[in-house]
């Protein structure tokens, strides 16, 4: 009788254990609610234009099986970059239209040292040549032997000028964090109206994330205030971007709206 009641107690036990195994199987990660994706995947620029707000370009992003960026589409000028990654080597081939509708094809390639590039080539400009700060921030970027662009870093921004003087831009630094599938700083790069801004600055290489360590936050041009949007999982959504400046080239106003995967 006791041998009987050890197996019945014994049982019970088993039958306890997989019922709340299978309880705790039902409750997987699986079954949860999702985190919030913070991968980018289209961001709708507009501009001012007598007072009220017109698109100028619409960005969609694309990213391949190890989340690395893949793909960038821009309405403006049917621009398209595609980005071809191998070990240690990165490429990406910039096609759109220009001014006179010709086409044009612009690729950068370059071997990486540690995950960054200390020199790349970009055809119909020549060599890029990168140094970077111990933090891992760029100090300086040679373009051929024409121009090269200095970053000076201090304690509340970080101030961009050229030799010869061409390009001068101050960055504030914010708490706005920039983690997300892309670096947030190159929008306004993009927006920017200065000639060949985008392409001195490599806009699309630091959107690989090749050029230096990304800043952990947003970086607010100088000559501009700035009015943040959220949703409700603390994602930024919407960014204003309107003059504080007199100068001729910053008197644009500028709005971008941000849409994720889900």
């Amino acid at each position: 009788m006791k041998k009987m009641k050890r197996l019945f107690a014994t049982g019970c036990l088993l039958m306890l254990s997989i019922t709340s195994l299978s309880l705790l199987t039902g409750c997987s990660d699986d079954d949860g609610p999702k985190l919030p994706s913070r991968s980018i995947t289209k961001v709708d620029l507009y501009k001012s234009n007598n007072g009220s707000y017109e698109i100028a370009s619409r960005y969609e992003f694309s990213y391949d099986v190890k989340k690395r960026i893949s793909n960038v589409r821009i309405s403006d000028k049917n621009q398209e970059v595609t980005y071809t990654y191998d070990t240690n080597k990165i490429e990406y081939r910039w096609d759109g239209v220009n001014e006179d509708n010709t086409t044009f094809t612009k690729r950068f390639e370059s071997s990486l040292t540690t995950g960054r590039v200390n020199i790349g080539n970009l055809t119909s400009t020549g060599n890029f040549t990168y140094f970077y700060t111990p933090q891992g921030y760029i100090s300086e970027a040679a373009i051929g032997a024409d121009m090269r662009l200095v970053y000076k870093w201090g304690n509340s921004s970080v101030f961009i000028e050229s030799d010869p003087v061409t390009y001068e831009t101050e960055y504030n630094y914010t708490i706005i964090d920039n983690t997300y599938s892309i670096d947030l700083n190159v929008l306004t790069q993009m927006a920017d109206n200065r000639k060949d801004f985008t392409l001195v600055m490599n806009s699309y290489g630091q959107l690989a994330g090749v050029l230096g360590t990304r800043y952990p936050y947003f970086l607010e041009d100088s000559d501009y205030i700035y009015k943040y949007s959220f949703d409700e999982n603390n994602r930024l959504v919407q960014i204003e971007q309107t003059p504080a400046t007199t100068k001729p080239d910053k008197q644009d106003a500028y709005w971008y709206r941000i849409t994720y995967q889900n």
